[in-house]
């Protein structure tokens, strides 16, 4: 029904009734009466001068929000921020706006990327200082790296304590060749 339809404009407008009656020209009473329900068939005009106030137009008043370039509410609630704006705030978001919109066109023209994978083998267990045990068996998973390791890599362990200081730190990936 129109009168649920403009009680969702007024909200996503953010402006009160005596907000509307001093944007619109119409008198307070009038505007009360139409949101209560009371009056059935406002004049064309009125609800016009009533909906252009609030941002919207009287297609909005019929159709959904965000169908056939329709506002969404959150776009009605930015276009009311910057209409707010002093005229330096305006130029600011249009900068913006501006370089925003650049940016994207930028992205879609571009190619898809393909991003290159490196299968690489990973031993579970951790490299230490001293005898230490050998990674002779199964216990290791394969990651994809997306950089190009190191040529002659054959896989990656990782260091356990501080005893291979201040070459190699706990914690670090190292690149190995068999």
């Amino acid at each position: 029904m129109w009168l649920d339809r403009l009680k969702e404009l007024k909200k996503a407008s953010g402006f009160t009734t005596k907000e509307l009656a001093d944007r619109s020209g119409l008198p307070g009473p009038t505007l009360e009466k139409i949101f209560a329900g009371s009056t059935k068939d406002p004049k064309l005009e009125t609800m016009r001068c009533l909906v252009y106030s609030m941002g919207f137009t009287l297609d909005d008043l019929i159709e959904t929000p965000g169908k056939n370039g329709r506002f969404t509410p959150t776009e009605q609630g930015i276009i009311k921020k910057y209409r707010s704006l002093d005229g330096p705030g305006q130029e600011a978001v249009n900068a913006i706006l501006d370089c925003e919109h650049r940016r994207c066109q930028d992205e879609r023209q571009r190619p898809e990327k393909v991003v290159e994978l490196f299968p690489t083998r990973k031993y579970l267990q951790s490299a230490t200082a001293g005898y230490g045990d050998f990674n002779d068996d199964g216990s290791y998973e394969m990651i994809d790296l997306v950089k190009r390791p190191p040529v002659g890599t054959s896989f990656i362990v990782t260091v356990n304590g501080d005893s291979m200081e201040p070459t190699y730190h706990d914690g670090d990936q190292l690149f190995v060749r068999a």
